[in-house]
């Protein structure tokens, strides 16, 4: 998982290696945990990976929240004057990024960290050990925004994504 966006990456010119760092690094477990399910299970991998996506059996209002909770909290850092994206001097350019934002970032990572790490952690260790070691491991692969300047990373509730996978 972590050599496919440097593999991506290889032939890149400097202009536009920071979103295609970006791009591969949020789509990069996506990628991989597709390759990994066809690698170990073949089309069958696949199905039970696309199956497990696509059965969620979760009361609306969890759904709701799960959209409303980071989107809320993104608008009211700017309502509340605490600027999250220094570089942006509209509000209306952060209403259609923060719209785009809320649905890709997890469609490129929680694939990776829930569709196959944590299902593979939770074989050998507790249900809240492979969480703990998963969020690790998620530091680990975000740890080099915390160093880019202008980077939005906030401490995400790793743990209660994780317990809404459990349920």
């Amino acid at each position: 998982m972590f050599a496919l966006p440097l593999i991506l990456n290889l032939n890149l010119n400097s202009e536009n290696i920071f979103l295609s760092l970006m791009l591969s690094a949020q789509f990069g477990p996506f990628f991989s945990t597709f390759i990994t399910a066809f690698i170990f299970d073949c089309k069958e991998g696949v199905k039970d990976l696309l199956r497990r996506a696509t059965n969620i059996k979760l009361p609306w209002y969890v759904y709701v929240l799960t959209i409303t909770v980071p989107a809320t909290c993104m608008f009211s850092g700017v309502f509340l004057g605490a600027s999250i994206i220094k570089t942006t001097p509209a509000l209306l350019v952060l209403v259609p990024t923060t719209v785009v934002t809320t649905i890709t970032s997890p469609l490129g990572e929680e694939f990776g960290w829930r569709g196959i790490t944590l299902p593979i952690m939770q074989k050998k260790l507790s249900p809240i050990m492979a969480s703990l070691l998963l969020g690790i491991v998620w530091a680990g692969w975000h740890y080099w925004l915390f160093l880019v300047p202008g980077q939005f990373q906030n401490n995400l509730p790793f743990i209660l994504f994780s317990w809404l996978y459990w349920r």
